[in-house]
């Protein structure tokens, strides 16, 4: 069974790396889309922090580095916004950079902080996402009873979602 999830993963993985250069150009201009918006939106808000979060996920596979500074800006004025599942997303984020990063210490950090600011929230799609990221990080690292224990505890939360 394991065998055929991993062979899907590499499976997915090439496709993705396959995406013709019309998707890539239609990303590019989304991008290039968001930075009019943002620019012309400088209120320090919760839709500036969605802009800055969009911009994240559409920069982060392409450039890991660049795309820091978006979570980066949302975190910065955190107390301006109103829904803080937009700031454990932002630490989320900023945790998934840090683990394509190979900077794993520093992503088990940012994840915790997600945990943390969605546990109160009582988001269990927050909850599970930033659990099963901690996972990830651990069988990353091949400590698998950890990660085992973090996997299980994001099923137990995104079976709730249901």
């Amino acid at each position: 069974m394991y065998f055929k999830q991993k062979l899907l993963v590499y499976i997915f993985i090439l496709i993705c790396w396959t995406v013709s250069s019309n998707t890539a150009l239609a990303q590019s201009k989304k991008i290039d889309s968001l930075i009019k918006v943002l620019a012309a939106r400088p209120e320090q808000d919760d839709k500036r922090a969605k802009i800055l979060i969009d911009l994240t996920t559409l920069t982060i596979v392409n450039d890991a580095k660049f795309a820091l500074k978006y979570p980066n800006e949302v975190i910065s004025f955190q107390t301006n916004i109103k829904d803080k599942i937009i700031v454990s997303y932002a630490y989320r984020l900023k945790g998934i950079i840090h683990y394509h990063l190979a900077m794993y210490t520093e992503a088990l950090i940012f994840f915790n902080k997600a945990l943390t600011i969605a546990g109160p929230l009582k988001d269990d799609y927050a909850i599970g996402g930033a659990l099963s990221n901690i996972g990830l990080v651990y069988m990353t690292q091949s400590k698998f009873p950890e990660a085992l224990k973090y996997y299980l505890a994001a099923l137990k939360k995104f079976e709730k979602i249901k």
